[in-house]
């Protein structure tokens, strides 16, 4: 198997991974941890909307242009530049990263490096160990999870708001990044996150104005982890705080209840996988007769 492939057969479980451990998806989107681990010039994963525009179609691409990933609330594409002229050092680069992960048990990660092999799971069914895990190129679940849980939070409660609601708080801002101060142009960002981990709504008083810099830098951190330490963290905090009460927002994290409020959550998450495994086994029957 081509060093590509075995690095796409393998981007589910990598991503299950970063679900479980968030700063593990923070490192994969770093150029120089990506260059210390893999080998490879460019992260291992970027957000499509932090994507060059000269790397994200055509002959210059540099990530997989037909697959992208839901991982903890990010839309991301994984680098495509892996190549088989540096294959023993790229396989044994990507296999040592599995193993020190423990994505891989050492017997798995001595056949990844053979040239012929395919990846297995010592838990295959029927005792068949060269048994791929997935397809290559198939949808991980932890995406469909993901989208689950991000669209649970995103219809929370009868709010609903306008472009111009938005720029009324562009204005708020004084048309600068909530983050920097920045003048430059402004995305929208969930000041807490969409996710399983910190339980963000889709709702105006969670909306802020961020310059790409900050939006593509703050990652999936709450806006006070992301802020903190800085010269101007009391300032940037007041200002955000202020404007989620002026649009009566108060953050689920922040009520007495939020552990139980995650499990809720939780359970949505967990629940997806059995519910797609029920579809499957009864379209395959079907597809079967």
């Amino acid at each position: 198997m081509k060093i590509g492939k075995l690095v796409q057969a393998y981007i589910g479980e990598i991503f299950g991974y970063c679900e479980k451990n968030p700063d593990e998806l923070l490192n994969l989107m770093d150029k120089e941890y990506s260059k210390r681990k893999f080998g490879i010039n460019l992260p291992f994963c970027m957000e499509i909307k932090s994507i060059p525009p000269a790397q994200a179609s055509g002959k210059q691409a540099r990530f997989w242009t037909r697959q992208q990933h839901e991982v903890l609330g990010k839309t991301v594409r994984v680098c495509s530049q892996w190549y088989e002229r540096d294959r023993k050092n790229f396989r044994r680069n990507f296999v040592d990263y599995l193993t020190e992960k423990k994505i891989v048990s050492d017997k798995e990660a001595q056949k990844l490096l053979s040239d012929s092999a395919s990846p297995v799971h010592e838990n295959s069914q029927r005792g068949d160990k060269t048994r791929p895990v997935k397809r290559d190129g198939g949808a991980p679940l932890a995406n469909a999870q993901n989208a689950f849980v991000r669209y649970i939070l995103s219809n929370l409660g009868n709010e609903s708001f306008s472009n111009n609601d938005w720029q009324k708080v562009v204005r708020f801002f004084g048309g600068k990044c909530a983050y920097c101060g920045g003048a430059k142009k402004l995305e929208r960002d969930h000041a807490i996150p969409i996710n399983r981990r910190h339980l963000g709504e889709h709702r105006i008083g969670n909306v802020v104005p961020a310059c790409r810099d900050c939006n593509a830098g703050k990652g999936d951190r709450d806006y006070r982890e992301f802020l903190q330490g800085r010269e101007d963290e009391k300032t940037r905090l007041g200002k955000i705080g202020e404007h989620m009460r002026d649009k009566n927002y108060l953050p689920l994290k922040d009520r007495g209840d939020f552990n139980q409020l995650r499990e809720v959550v939780e359970m949505a998450y967990t629940e997806i996988n059995p519910v797609a495994k029920r579809y499957i086994a009864i379209l395959n029957l079907m597809l079967n007769e």
